[in-house]
Protein backbone atom coordinates (compact mmCIF):
# COMPACT_ATOMS: atom_id res chain seq x y z
CA UNK A 1 0.00 0.00 0.00
CA UNK A 2 3.47 2.07 -0.36
CA UNK A 3 1.58 4.39 -3.05
CA UNK A 4 -1.09 5.64 -0.89
CA UNK A 5 1.50 6.86 1.28
CA UNK A 6 3.61 9.16 -0.84
CA UNK A 7 1.96 11.93 -0.46
CA UNK A 8 2.09 11.93 3.59
CA UNK A 9 5.76 11.40 3.31
CA UNK A 10 6.71 13.48 1.26
CA UNK A 11 6.18 15.50 -1.35
CA UNK A 12 4.80 14.04 -4.68
CA UNK A 13 7.35 13.96 -7.79
CA UNK A 14 7.37 15.92 -10.74
CA UNK A 15 8.79 16.25 -14.06
CA UNK A 16 11.46 18.02 -15.72
CA UNK A 17 10.69 21.64 -16.41
CA UNK A 18 11.43 20.60 -20.59
CA UNK A 19 9.83 17.60 -20.73
CA UNK A 20 7.40 17.03 -23.66
CA UNK A 21 4.28 15.40 -21.86
CA UNK A 22 3.02 12.36 -23.30
CA UNK A 23 -0.28 11.88 -25.24
CA UNK A 24 -3.18 10.09 -24.77
CA UNK A 25 -3.24 6.66 -23.32
CA UNK A 26 0.85 6.95 -22.51
CA UNK A 27 -0.48 10.34 -20.77
CA UNK A 28 -3.39 8.37 -18.32
CA UNK A 29 -1.28 5.88 -17.39
CA UNK A 30 1.95 7.91 -16.58
CA UNK A 31 -0.34 10.13 -14.18
CA UNK A 32 -1.76 7.12 -12.69
CA UNK A 33 1.26 5.86 -11.94
CA UNK A 34 2.26 9.24 -10.24
CA UNK A 35 -0.90 10.59 -8.65
CA UNK A 36 -3.32 7.30 -8.22
CA UNK A 37 -2.87 7.86 -4.56
CA UNK A 38 -4.17 11.31 -4.45
CA UNK A 39 -7.04 10.78 -6.92
CA UNK A 40 -8.43 7.78 -5.40
CA UNK A 41 -8.16 9.86 -2.10
CA UNK A 42 -10.04 12.97 -3.59
CA UNK A 43 -12.88 10.71 -5.49
CA UNK A 44 -13.13 8.30 -2.09
CA UNK A 45 -14.09 11.48 -0.18
CA UNK A 46 -16.73 12.29 -3.06
CA UNK A 47 -17.79 8.87 -3.01
CA UNK A 48 -18.27 8.64 0.57
CA UNK A 49 -20.35 11.65 0.74
CA UNK A 50 -22.82 10.18 -1.86
CA UNK A 51 -23.70 7.18 -0.11
CA UNK A 52 -26.24 9.27 2.39
CA UNK A 53 -27.45 11.82 -0.73
CA UNK A 54 -28.11 8.38 -2.58
CA UNK A 55 -29.89 6.77 0.17
CA UNK A 56 -32.62 9.97 0.57
CA UNK A 57 -32.60 10.19 -3.33
CA UNK A 58 -33.71 6.28 -3.91
CA UNK A 59 -36.25 6.99 -0.55
CA UNK A 60 -37.63 9.62 -3.06
CA UNK A 61 -37.67 7.23 -6.27
CA UNK A 62 -38.82 4.12 -4.56
CA UNK A 63 -42.20 6.28 -3.14
CA UNK A 64 -42.10 8.76 -6.28
CA UNK A 65 -42.14 11.59 -4.45
CA UNK A 66 -40.07 14.38 -6.96
CA UNK A 67 -40.32 17.16 -4.26
CA UNK A 68 -38.61 14.30 -1.75
CA UNK A 69 -36.03 13.16 -4.68
CA UNK A 70 -35.29 16.97 -5.46
CA UNK A 71 -34.46 18.47 -1.78
CA UNK A 72 -32.51 15.45 -1.37
CA UNK A 73 -30.56 16.22 -4.54
CA UNK A 74 -30.13 19.90 -3.85
CA UNK A 75 -29.45 19.51 -0.23
CA UNK A 76 -27.04 16.89 -0.86
CA UNK A 77 -25.33 19.50 -3.30
CA UNK A 78 -23.98 21.87 -0.53
CA UNK A 79 -21.35 18.71 0.35
CA UNK A 80 -21.12 17.05 -2.77
CA UNK A 81 -20.06 20.18 -4.64
CA UNK A 82 -17.15 21.56 -2.66
CA UNK A 83 -15.79 17.92 -2.78
CA UNK A 84 -16.33 17.31 -6.44
CA UNK A 85 -14.41 20.56 -6.49
CA UNK A 86 -11.65 19.45 -4.48
CA UNK A 87 -11.27 16.42 -6.84
CA UNK A 88 -10.97 18.31 -10.17
CA UNK A 89 -8.47 20.32 -8.57
CA UNK A 90 -6.41 16.81 -7.69
CA UNK A 91 -7.05 16.20 -11.46
CA UNK A 92 -6.02 20.04 -12.33
CA UNK A 93 -2.90 19.64 -10.35
CA UNK A 94 -1.83 16.02 -11.72
CA UNK A 95 -2.66 17.36 -15.65
CA UNK A 96 0.07 20.48 -14.65
CA UNK A 97 2.33 18.09 -13.25
CA UNK A 98 2.19 19.64 -10.00
CA UNK A 99 4.17 17.90 -6.87
CA UNK A 100 3.01 18.94 -3.63
CA UNK A 101 1.32 17.16 -0.32
CA UNK A 102 -1.68 16.22 -1.80
CA UNK A 103 -3.65 17.58 1.77
CA UNK A 104 -2.35 20.70 2.03
CA UNK A 105 -3.37 21.74 -1.62
CA UNK A 106 -6.35 19.68 -1.09
CA UNK A 107 -7.68 22.37 2.12
CA UNK A 108 -5.89 25.10 0.50
CA UNK A 109 -8.44 24.32 -2.51
CA UNK A 110 -11.47 23.62 -0.25
CA UNK A 111 -11.14 27.06 1.31
CA UNK A 112 -10.81 29.02 -1.86
CA UNK A 113 -14.03 26.80 -3.92
CA UNK A 114 -16.38 26.29 -1.47
CA UNK A 115 -19.00 29.12 -1.94
CA UNK A 116 -18.90 28.38 -5.75
CA UNK A 117 -18.77 24.29 -5.40
CA UNK A 118 -21.89 24.99 -3.51
CA UNK A 119 -23.87 26.72 -5.76
CA UNK A 120 -22.31 24.28 -8.70
CA UNK A 121 -23.60 21.17 -6.25
CA UNK A 122 -26.78 22.56 -5.52
CA UNK A 123 -27.85 23.25 -9.14
CA UNK A 124 -25.86 20.25 -10.96
CA UNK A 125 -27.67 17.71 -8.21
CA UNK A 126 -31.25 19.10 -8.81
CA UNK A 127 -30.82 18.67 -12.81
CA UNK A 128 -29.31 15.45 -12.23
CA UNK A 129 -32.14 14.17 -9.79
CA UNK A 130 -34.52 15.90 -12.20
CA UNK A 131 -33.60 13.64 -14.77
CA UNK A 132 -33.04 10.39 -12.33
CA UNK A 133 -36.86 10.89 -11.59
CA UNK A 134 -38.23 11.36 -14.84
CA UNK A 135 -36.03 7.83 -16.47
CA UNK A 136 -37.44 6.42 -13.07
CA UNK A 137 -40.96 7.22 -13.50
CA UNK A 138 -41.07 6.34 -16.81
CA UNK A 139 -39.32 2.52 -16.30
CA UNK A 140 -42.18 2.15 -13.89
CA UNK A 141 -45.11 3.29 -16.07
CA UNK A 142 -46.02 6.39 -13.59
CA UNK A 143 -44.85 8.86 -16.33
CA UNK A 144 -46.12 8.38 -19.84
CA UNK A 145 -43.64 8.17 -22.27
CA UNK A 146 -43.51 9.59 -25.52
CA UNK A 147 -40.73 10.49 -28.19
CA UNK A 148 -40.64 14.10 -27.58
CA UNK A 149 -40.39 14.41 -23.99
CA UNK A 150 -37.67 11.03 -24.05
CA UNK A 151 -35.76 13.10 -26.57
CA UNK A 152 -35.75 16.15 -23.78
CA UNK A 153 -34.42 14.18 -21.07
CA UNK A 154 -31.36 12.52 -23.59
CA UNK A 155 -30.85 15.84 -24.37
CA UNK A 156 -31.00 17.50 -20.78
CA UNK A 157 -28.86 14.97 -19.85
CA UNK A 158 -26.25 15.48 -22.91
CA UNK A 159 -26.45 19.61 -21.70
CA UNK A 160 -25.78 18.75 -18.11
CA UNK A 161 -23.37 16.46 -18.82
CA UNK A 162 -21.33 18.61 -21.30
CA UNK A 163 -21.79 22.03 -18.93
CA UNK A 164 -20.15 20.39 -15.76
CA UNK A 165 -17.21 18.68 -17.94
CA UNK A 166 -16.59 22.44 -18.78
CA UNK A 167 -17.58 24.03 -15.22
CA UNK A 168 -15.50 22.26 -12.22
CA UNK A 169 -12.08 22.40 -14.16
CA UNK A 170 -12.44 26.14 -14.73
CA UNK A 171 -13.51 26.73 -11.17
CA UNK A 172 -10.56 25.63 -9.15
CA UNK A 173 -8.05 27.44 -11.03
CA UNK A 174 -9.96 30.86 -12.19
CA UNK A 175 -11.38 33.18 -9.44
CA UNK A 176 -14.31 35.01 -11.26
CA UNK A 177 -17.90 35.00 -10.12
CA UNK A 178 -20.04 31.97 -10.65
CA UNK A 179 -22.20 33.41 -14.00
CA UNK A 180 -18.76 33.94 -15.82
CA UNK A 181 -17.93 30.64 -14.62
CA UNK A 182 -20.93 29.52 -16.20
CA UNK A 183 -21.38 31.75 -19.34
CA UNK A 184 -17.47 30.43 -19.96
CA UNK A 185 -18.59 26.52 -19.89
CA UNK A 186 -21.21 27.28 -22.20
CA UNK A 187 -18.38 28.75 -24.89
CA UNK A 188 -16.32 25.72 -23.88
CA UNK A 189 -18.89 23.24 -24.79
CA UNK A 190 -20.19 24.98 -28.11
CA UNK A 191 -16.52 25.98 -29.18
CA UNK A 192 -14.98 22.47 -27.97
CA UNK A 193 -17.91 20.41 -28.55
CA UNK A 194 -16.64 17.40 -30.65
CA UNK A 195 -13.82 16.86 -27.49
CA UNK A 196 -16.46 17.97 -24.86
CA UNK A 197 -18.91 15.91 -26.13
CA UNK A 198 -16.85 12.37 -26.03
CA UNK A 199 -16.09 13.39 -22.62
CA UNK A 200 -19.58 13.68 -21.59
CA UNK A 201 -20.84 10.38 -23.65
CA UNK A 202 -17.93 8.44 -21.78
CA UNK A 203 -18.67 9.84 -18.21
CA UNK A 204 -22.72 9.02 -19.47
CA UNK A 205 -21.48 5.23 -20.18
CA UNK A 206 -20.01 4.95 -17.05
CA UNK A 207 -22.78 5.58 -14.62
CA UNK A 208 -25.15 3.89 -17.26
CA UNK A 209 -22.62 0.77 -16.23
CA UNK A 210 -22.65 1.23 -12.64
CA UNK A 211 -26.33 1.72 -12.68
CA UNK A 212 -26.91 -1.77 -14.95
CA UNK A 213 -25.18 -3.53 -12.15
CA UNK A 214 -26.71 -2.06 -8.79
CA UNK A 215 -27.10 -3.16 -6.01
CA UNK A 216 -23.67 -4.88 -6.73
CA UNK A 217 -21.77 -1.88 -8.03
CA UNK A 218 -22.74 0.25 -5.29
CA UNK A 219 -20.03 -1.17 -3.20
CA UNK A 220 -17.55 -0.03 -5.82
CA UNK A 221 -19.04 3.44 -6.04
CA UNK A 222 -16.78 5.17 -3.43
CA UNK A 223 -13.80 3.66 -4.51
CA UNK A 224 -14.05 3.69 -8.57
CA UNK A 225 -16.91 5.45 -9.68
CA UNK A 226 -15.43 9.18 -9.51
CA UNK A 227 -11.91 9.79 -10.18
CA UNK A 228 -11.13 7.49 -13.08
CA UNK A 229 -13.67 8.75 -15.36
CA UNK A 230 -13.07 12.32 -14.06
CA UNK A 231 -9.77 12.05 -14.79
CA UNK A 232 -10.27 10.53 -18.03
CA UNK A 233 -12.49 12.95 -19.20
CA UNK A 234 -10.56 15.99 -18.12
CA UNK A 235 -7.70 14.62 -19.65
CA UNK A 236 -9.59 14.81 -23.06
CA UNK A 237 -10.58 18.71 -22.68
CA UNK A 238 -7.34 19.93 -21.22
CA UNK A 239 -5.59 21.21 -23.78
CA UNK A 240 -8.27 23.01 -25.65
CA UNK A 241 -9.48 24.40 -22.10
CA UNK A 242 -5.95 25.34 -21.37
CA UNK A 243 -5.19 27.14 -24.68
CA UNK A 244 -8.32 29.13 -24.59
CA UNK A 245 -8.63 30.48 -21.01
CA UNK A 246 -4.87 29.62 -20.14
CA UNK A 247 -5.32 27.91 -17.53
CA UNK A 248 -2.10 26.73 -16.54
CA UNK A 249 -0.71 30.69 -16.41
CA UNK A 250 -3.82 31.58 -13.93
CA UNK A 251 -2.49 28.44 -11.86
CA UNK A 252 0.78 29.48 -11.44
CA UNK A 253 -0.57 32.70 -10.78
CA UNK A 254 -2.90 31.44 -7.81
CA UNK A 255 -0.85 29.08 -6.43
CA UNK A 256 1.88 32.23 -5.92
CA UNK A 257 -0.38 33.93 -4.24
CA UNK A 258 -1.49 31.19 -2.22
CA UNK A 259 1.91 30.50 -0.99
CA UNK A 260 2.39 34.58 -0.35
CA UNK A 261 -0.07 34.64 2.16
CA UNK A 262 0.93 31.33 3.95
Amino acid sequence: MGIFRQNFDRPGPGVAKDAPRKKGAARFFEILGRDAGSLFKAGLLVGLAYIPVGIFVGFGLFSLSMPVTLLAAGVGGLLTGPLLAGLYDTVMRALRDEPGYWWHTYKRAMKANWKQAMIAGVVLNLLVGAQVFAGWAMLLGAMQESLAFLAGVGLNVMVTAMVATCLFPQMVVMDVPMLTLFKNALFCTVGFAPRVLAASLLQIAWWVLFLLFMPVSAILVPFMGFWPIVLIATLIIYKPLEKALDLEARLAARREQQAGEE
